[in-house]
This record gives C-alpha cells, structure tokens and sequence, in this order.
C-alpha cells in the first residue's frame, strides 16, 4: 500500500500542523489508540467521562483537531471521541478502507465495542456523514442519535446544474 505522505520529512510536517491545530483549540483532552482489525486509530478524548459520549468525524484530508474545531463546545457537556479517520492525514493508520461496503461501519464498531460506548451520539460533516451513514446501516443498536453536515453521498449534488436552473 503506498504512503499518503510522498517522504517521512512530509509526514513529520502535517503531524507538526495537527499538533499546533489542537494546541491552539485550547481543549483539555488526551489521546487514546484503538486497535482494530484495520489498524490503529487514534482518538482525542475530551469532556467529563460522566458525561454522555458523542463520537466526532471530520471530512476527508482531514483531522479530529478540525472536527473539535467544528464542533468546539461539545466537550462542555458530552464526553467527546474525536476521531482520527483511517486514511487521512492523521495519527490513525494508512489504511484504505472499502467505500463500497461495510468496512467503515464495521470500523466504527470495533471502536464502539472497544470504548463499551452505548446511546452514542455521532457527529460529523463531508466524508465523516458518510462514515456515519455506513456505521448505521452496518448496526444503529449503540446508536441513539447522528447528526450529519453535509454529509458525502446524500449531498453530492452536481454545482452546475444549480447555476443554470
């Protein structure tokens, strides 16, 4: 599988523009790493472990601090699961999951049972919505509510055909 970065220097360069996003949000937080079946995911955790969980994606070429970012004061009353997206220029593995299929879901329940989550909310925009969306249809019982901005697949309207109508 080749690298979404072109040199370990290029590497190096996003995960310094992760940490300085997350520093300069100001969020207390800590990291957790799940193990899963498609490879390590990383986590920003933040918000009162009491406190109900709400699981945040962000968009694709994109990162938890940027989904903590759309999501700034969710910390104040959920216990909050950023996650870091399989693929994407993060801290998670570079594995490529199937889009056609139920990999993402299957993914994203792996978590869940890891974490021992249930009535988890789910938030995200772009890719993330998607992700939800297949973490649904693979099994909505940990689910209570999701909440999708824009999320890829439903909202991919061609921008053109707006303009001329």
């Amino acid at each position: 599988m080749a690298s979404l970065y072109t040199s370990e220097k290029e590497k190096k360069e996003i995960l310094a523009l992760y940490d300085e996003k997350l520093a300069a949000l100001s969020v207390p937080h800590q990291y957790q790493t799940i193990a899963t079946s498609y490879g390590n995911t990383n986590i920003i955790v933040s918000g009162n472990p009491t406190s109900p969980p709400m699981m945040i994606l962000h968009g694709s070429n994109g990162c938890a601090p940027i989904a903590i970012e759309t999501y700034p004061n969710l910390y104040k009353s959920f216990r909050v699961y950023a996650i870091d997206v399989l693929a994407q220029p993060n801290k998670s593995a570079e594995t490529r999951l199937r889009m056609d299929d139920d990999s993402y879901g299957k993914w994203m329940h792996e978590i869940i049972d890891v974490l021992d989550l249930k009535n988890v909310r789910l938030a995200g925009f772009s890719f993330g919505g998607l992700i939800i969306l297949k973490t649904l249809e693979h099994n909505e019982s940990k689910i209570k509510e999701a909440y999708l901005s824009a999320p890829a697949y439903i909202v991919n309207g061609n921008p053109f055909k707006l303009l001329l109508n």
